[in-house]
This record gives structure tokens, sequence and C-alpha cells, in this order.
């Protein structure tokens, strides 16, 4: 499971881009992927990809989908997921990546 690699290799992020699929058509297999990298690992190193073979319109309807998404209440009391937040988002859209690519983000514009 990547997320226990990620918990003992701090160089090591969940990325996104391949649960685009289930951020489309079956939102709670992706809140339950998306939790569990947000329990073990934390938003700070958990990344955005863009690699999903999709077309555009996947792949604008995924980032639409997760700047709106929120793990639905059953699943935060249930699982302890945690609420996700802008601060969090802006960190999987952007931010991380930009540390581990030594980029000014503050020089940047980051949509969250």
């Amino acid at each position: 499971d990547l997320n226990m690699v990620a918990m003992g290799h701090p160089n090591v992020y969940p990325c996104l881009s391949l649960l685009i699929p289930w951020a489309l058509s079956a939102p709670r297999k992706f809140a339950r992927i998306l939790g569990e990298a947000m329990r073990f690992v934390g938003s700070d190193r958990i990344i955005w990809g863009t690699d999903y073979a999709g077309f555009g319109a996947q792949i604008k309807a995924a980032v639409q989908g997760l700047r709106e998404f929120q793990f639905p209440e059953d699943m935060q009391e249930g699982y302890g997921y945690p609420a996700l937040t802008d601060e969090d988002r802006a960190k999987i859209f952007g931010l991380n990546l930009a540390g581990l690519l030594g980029v000014d983000a503050s020089r940047r514009r980051v949509n969250a």
C-alpha cells in the first residue's frame, strides 16, 4: 500500500492523478483512498498530477470535483477522515510539488 510506503519514506508522495476515474464515477471509493492518504501522510505529502490519459473534459471535471470535494460526514465520523480545507487543496494542487521542485510558490498563482 502506497500510504504505508510513504509513512516510512518521507520522500514518497501519493499522487492523485490515477484516481481521476474514481473521483468521477465512484466518489466514495475516491473519498476512502484520499481519506487514508490524509490520515497516514497528511495533506503536506499528497500531490495532484496530470498524467492521467483522459481527455480534457474529464480532467477539468476532476479538478472542479476536487475543488468542491468534501469527505462525507459519515466517513469523517466513522473513519476519522479530516475535513478537507482550502489550505489542503492548495497544497495538493501545487504547493507541495512547488516545494519539492524548489519553486517559489509565492510568485505563482495557486487556484484551489
